[in-house]
């Protein structure tokens, strides 16, 4: 038994020796790099010596997505009205984006605007949910032509349920402003 486990330690040295001869020395010196950094890793792993189960840290999310930089409300403007020379040429299209921006930083006229967009299908596609979406936030805001087109809105159910009292409440709320659309429409009814 001695004799057949010396014959196995001799055959892996000389196996090992020609391992390292001239012809395999490069590939040696890399997998020997590899035993030395992974070996102790191994070791650890397989011997659970000073590993723990820790809880993984999950950093705030302000750590990992950069806060967007707050637009002043004069950038709003000065976008704003790049905007509406685009939307005067009739570049609705090119608008969009510009207004978009503008919008999502609370700019009720760029919030308006993208309604008037999305409601005629001008450089959109024709969508009155959006529009809807779009005067309300800019019609919240005080903005009284939102206001009369919210009220359009539901006059003709576009969007929205048709509800002729929603649509009387929005005209009020634009005439109040002193629009002459939705003075007219009140004087209607």
């Amino acid at each position: 038994v001695n004799g057949m486990k010396f014959n196995k330690i001799s055959r892996f040295f000389w196996g090992f020796r020609r391992f390292l001869s001239l012809q395999h020395y490069i590939r040696s010196k890399v997998i020997l790099a590899a035993i030395i950094v992974v070996l102790p890793v191994v070791v650890l792993v397989l011997s659970n010596v000073g590993i723990k189960a820790t809880p993984a840290v999950v950093p705030p999310v302000s750590a990992v997505v950069p806060p967007v930089p707050a637009v002043s409300a004069k950038m709003s403007k000065q976008r704003f009205d790049e905007a509406m020379v685009l939307y005067n040429q009739k570049k609705y299209a090119a608008a969009v984006p510009i207004l978009l921006e503008t919008a999502d930083h609370g700019y009720a006229s760029a919030q308006y605007y993208l309604g008037v967009l999305y409601d005629n299908g001008r450089g959109v596609p024709q969508d009155y949910v959006k529009a809807e979406e779009w005067y309300r936030k800019a019609a919240v805001q005080g903005n009284a032509s939102a206001q009369y087109y919210l009220g359009v809105l539901y006059d003709n159910g576009h969007g929205v349920p048709k509800d002729p009292e929603k649509a009387v409440e929005w005209y009020r709320k634009a005439a109040d402003q002193g629009n002459a659309d939705a003075k007219k429409k009140l004087g209607v009814r």
